[in-house]
């Protein structure tokens, strides 16, 4: 089978989407609880299940390499396994530049978002997040991403 790193890899890759950006990959690796995704990117790429592009951004080879990955999680786990991904990279990402990963964050924090509301001390820090990324959104034209982000900060 699949060493553990190359699962957790395939299985951050998937909740991510088609494509993940290597500065991602970078955030991740400064995490204790995803430091071992470097490993297994490197393995997944020699095994055949990740391609690298030109730009600098990893691809699963296949559509259904995606799904089989997103599959290795639960379903019943989905929503905390994008949360805690979410939020192990706003704590690594928190105060620096990161550019539009803040959409990727807020997004993986959003799918959790029954967690948020758990905590309060996480409200408003998450609410920033949010009006950041709804931000982001609607300078690049994306209107409608701007407004799932902003619904989310308005009602925490």
């Amino acid at each position: 089978g699949l060493s553990d790193d190359v699962q957790l890899l395939l299985k951050v890759m998937a909740c991510f989407g088609t494509k993940t950006c290597e500065s991602v990959i970078g955030y991740l690796v400064d995490s204790t609880d995803y430091s071992a995704v470097r490993d297994g990117l490197n393995k997944a790429v020699s095994d055949g299940f990740i391609k690298r592009n030109r730009e600098g951004t990893f691809n699963f080879v296949h559509d259904k390499v995606r799904e089989a990955a997103y599959n290795l999680i639960a379903e019943s786990d989905r929503k905390q396994f994008h949360y805690n991904l979410g939020r192990v990279l706003h704590s690594v990402c928190e105060g620096k530049d990161v550019g539009d990963t803040i959409l990727l964050i807020a997004t993986q924090i959003n799918h959790g978002k029954e967690f948020i509301l758990k905590d309060n001390e996480l409200c408003l820090p998450i609410a920033k997040l949010n009006m950041a990324a709804g931000k982001m959104a609607i300078d690049s034209c994306r209107h409608k991403t701007a407004y799932a982000y902003l619904e989310v900060a308005s009602s925490l």
